[in-house]
């Protein structure tokens, strides 16, 4: 399908807690025990870490706040000045491995474990405006990708993270559910689903769709048997949301839809698209979403072959730059937190040769007072071991 065919005000709907865990399950399996190769800010409120291990090879998971997650092989073209942000999470997390990485709760959060020298967390929050928070071990924030501070909570550098977590909703059964229903105050069951059990619109009306069950009615109207069925069908879609496989997607003119019930049957009366994947229809729908971001493919022509070599060869100068940059920043950094030192050594220096005493002999003068120094008059430079 071309990005002609899809409605040109299209855009995904966010994930729910039901998404979230349907997209870890899929590929929790496929990043655990990758190293991480690189960090990138895509765009304003796009991030990709881009994770690497024998069996797999090159993964990248793609974070688009505060809507969705993925993984794809593709690369997207990146700023050639990466942010603040960015180069703290390569300092702190390239070559780590991921142990592991887990839903929090039935919350849109997840948390990421790397391990190096020092073991991090990462979270990512999919909630309004989104956010992603590196924490030390002991969950205090070193940085986070935006300061908020709510009436609960304040996310900014030093501060506890901390997360106002709810019911767990994986933890419902169907007496649960069916109480739930049952003592609604919501004036329809579509409104009692999507903000009591916290399923959003699109999986309630899609759930009373399926169970032909009117979507303006109240709960109390709802016979014994038609909420029984409601809440056996809320059941299903947690249990499908946890398997690692079968997670085959349908992209119809609503939305995207994970197989997670078998009721939904793909076929072309209803599917734009039909999907292998989870992350593929979210590749597919981030891709036609936004459209500036220019994706680097294999393509055959001459012309793109040596637009792809340029590319190459313009990142490999960039690396090499932000080598540079990071060799630079420590030698400034070394420089500033010795300043006093090295100000009394150029004070000697300029003491001693106002009374013309040679460089050698100022170098042994130093020596002997303890500064480890090397004078060079030939080429003007004084090396100082710090």
């Amino acid at each position: 399908m071309s990005c002609a065919e899809l409605n040109k005000e299209f855009e995904a709907r966010p994930f729910n807690w039901l998404d979230v865990k349907a997209m870890l399950s899929e590929i929790k399996p496929l990043l655990i025990n990758s190293k991480v190769d690189k960090v990138y800010e895509i765009s304003q409120n796009i991030l990709q870490i881009r994770f690497h291990n024998p069996v797999h090879k090159k993964l990248n998971l793609i974070v688009d706040l505060p809507n969705y997650f993925f993984i794809t092989k593709k690369e997207f073209e990146k700023p050639t000045k990466p942010s603040a942000f960015v180069m703290l999470l390569r300092k702190k997390l390239q070559n780590s491995r991921l142990t592991n990485i887990e839903q929090v709760a039935s919350e849109r959060l997840l948390k990421l474990y790397f391990s190096k020298d020092e073991n991090f967390v990462l979270y990512l929050e999919l909630i309004k405006p989104g956010n992603v928070v590196l924490c030390n071990e002991q969950d205090v924030i070193i940085r986070p990708y935006r300061i908020l501070e709510f009436s609960s909570r304040r996310i900014a550098p030093h501060e506890k993270y901390v997360f106002p977590l709810k019911k767990n909703l994986f933890d419902l059964n169907k007496d649960n559910i069916i109480e739930i229903l049952k003592t609604s105050n919501k004036q329809s069951i579509v409104k009692a689903l999507a903000l009591d059990i916290n399923l959003g619109g699109f999986y309630s009306e899609l759930i009373l769709s399926k169970l032909n069950l009117e979507k303006d009615k109240a709960p109390s109207q709802l016979k014994e048997q038609e909420i029984e069925s409601i809440a056996d069908f809320v059941l299903t879609l947690i249990k499908n949301s946890q398997k690692e496989q079968g997670k085959e997607c349908c992209l119809n003119n609503l939305s995207y839809l994970p197989k997670l019930h078998e009721s939904f049957v793909f076929d072309n009366k209803d599917c734009l698209k039909v999907f292998k994947s989870f992350s593929s229809v979210m590749e597919f729908i981030f891709e036609n979403s936004h459209r500036e971001q220019t994706i680097i493919e294999q393509k055959s022509s001459s012309k793109s072959e040596k637009l792809k070599r340029i590319i190459t060869s313009q990142r490999k100068e960039l690396e090499e730059v932000n080598k540079q940059y990071e060799y630079f920043k420590e030698q400034g950094e070394l420089i500033y937190q010795n300043y006093a030192i090295l100000d009394e050594i150029l004070k000697k220096i300029k003491s001693l040769r106002e009374k013309k005493i040679s460089y050698e002999e100022i170098e042994s003068i130093l020596k002997e007072q303890g500064y480890n120094v090397k004078i060079d008059a030939k080429n003007n430079k004084l090396v100082v071991d710090l």
